[in-house]
């Protein structure tokens, strides 16, 4: 894989890999991606000429919603909670299902979009979404004893309901993380089994790391269920996340948050930490982002050789069409001056309709989208935001958080970006387990370390 990347400006046609002989797939890799493609079978969603604003879509996407979200909150979602239990000793966890408001007017109020230069209508949808709901976790020993007493137990978490919080005032100098699901900008849940997995391994390697810390840290995580497409297109999205972020730090410069992501929501929690940082620099602390999801043309190479992995390359041009409001091809998306490997990598993809696209929008907006295309300036000082990527070689979206995170390198941001094998966000297991480790031990310091 490092070498057909290496190759990349070769005008040979590479042979795309399968997924039997994928040399970054172990073979926990291999049955996984056959696996998934089988229970949730996306092969609904590579048909080009399907209108993701059609009767059909909508269809699809609501039986794959429901299977979806049956799986992240069923039993793995309870084994999840027990791992975080256990890791922060803290007998339960409290569970609070909230809303945030949405400001509609926040792309302008954080000077990304001028009213007065930048001639862009918000979607008509989005000017009635009124609230974000959210799902706040935390370890229920950040509650009174007399809480915990009275509180029911919820029969799907095990945890604790809270009926009432106060965001803006609770637990102050405990971490919060801002979390975001993946699911292609179309699907997704905010009971992910995946976030609270990461929050205990995030406690107990702090703990491990830190022998003289007496007791588990604590941390709030809020996890967003952010607006999806294509009945919520592009930017409702980064409305919410910013909307969130917004929420959280205004008249709170104390407030230390934490932000993290997979996949679509991977490329949210990196461009809200980027314009929070535009607008708030110091009070986002870290960002994580795990195989970002930020190519909409889906004409790379990683695009091309991990077609056949879980999730396919023609359902993520898909998405993007969902997302962006983008027109399917209309041809091998190649002109006079293209060269045959050229015409492979754009064959079937968005290429030229993100071009008509970014033509059309301001670069404010097209960083929104590909952060790459118009980085903050000043990453290098103190306060900037400790940056953690985390890429899988046999995942189509390889080069999307490389790219991103060498661009940042290059700015001299304080990056760390974990490359390592096998399926998208690492679905199949670690390989380089202790490259996974120092990832770790980075991102957990950046949380939990005193800034003194």
């Amino acid at each position: 894989m490092e070498n057909d990347q290496e190759d990349s400006n070769s005008s040979e046609i590479p042979e795309a890999y399968s997924n039997w002989n994928n040399p970054s797939f172990s073979w926990s890799d291999v049955i996984l991606s056959f696996l998934t493609s089988y229970f949730l079978d996306f092969s609904a969603l590579d048909n080009q000429t399907l209108d993701p604003n059609s009767e059909e879509a909508a269809n699809i996407l609501d039986k794959l919603r429901t299977k979806l979200n049956g799986m992240s909150s069923g039993y793995l979602g309870r084994v999840a909670v027990e791992k975080w239990v256990k890791a922060a000793g803290c007998g339960r966890l409290a569970e609070y299902s909230g809303t945030i408001p949405v400001q509609k007017d926040i792309l302008n109020k954080w000077e990304i979009l001028s009213s007065d230069k930048d001639d862009y209508q918000l979607p008509d949808c989005i000017s009635t979404r009124e609230h974000v709901p959210v799902l706040v976790r935390f370890p229920a020993t950040l509650m009174s004893a007399e809480e915990r007493d009275n509180a029911k137990v919820l029969d799907y978490s095990g945890c604790l309901e809270v009926k009432e919080l106060d965001l803006t005032t609770f637990a102050p100098g405990v971490p919060f993380m801002i979390q975001f699901h993946g699911g292609g900008m179309i699907m997704g849940t905010p009971h992910r089994d995946t976030f609270l997995n990461a929050t205990a391994e995030l406690v107990s390697n702090f703990l491990e790391e830190n022998a003289n810390v007496a007791d588990p840290p604590d941390i709030v995580t809020i996890s967003v269920d952010y607006g999806l497409a294509p009945e919520l297109p592009f930017p409702a999205g980064i409305i919410d996340a910013l909307s969130v972020v917004e929420f959280l730090m205004k008249d709170n410069p104390n407030r230390r948050l934490h932000l993290m992501g997979e996949s679509a929501g991977a490329n949210l929690s990196v461009v809200a930490a980027l314009e929070s940082f535009r607008r708030y620099p110091g009070q986002i602390r870290s960002v994580q982002s795990q195989c970002p999801m930020l190519n909409p043309a889906g004409d790379s190479l990683c695009y091309y050789m991990n077609q056949n992995a879980f999730p396919a390359t023609d359902f993520l041009r898909w998405c993007w069409r969902a997302y962006l409001g983008l027109e399917a091809p209309k041809s091998n998306g190649s002109d006079s001056n293209s060269t045959s490997r050229e015409e492979a990598l754009r064959n079937g993809s968005n290429h030229d309709a993100w071009e008509e696209w970014r033509k059309k929008h301001p670069k404010s907006l097209q960083r929104l989208i590909d952060p790459g295309c118009d980085l903050p300036q000043c990453l290098n000082i103190k306060n900037a935001p400790k940056i953690i990527f985390e890429v899988n070689q046999g995942d189509p979206m390889f080069e999307d958080g490389k790219k991103l995170a060498e661009a940042l390198q290059q700015e001299q941001a304080n990056v760390l970006l974990f490359a390592d094998k096998g399926l998208h966000c690492s679905m199949g297991g670690t390989h380089d387990k202790a490259g996974h480790k120092k990832a770790m031990q980075f991102w957990s310091e950046a949380i939990f370390a005193s800034d003194d």
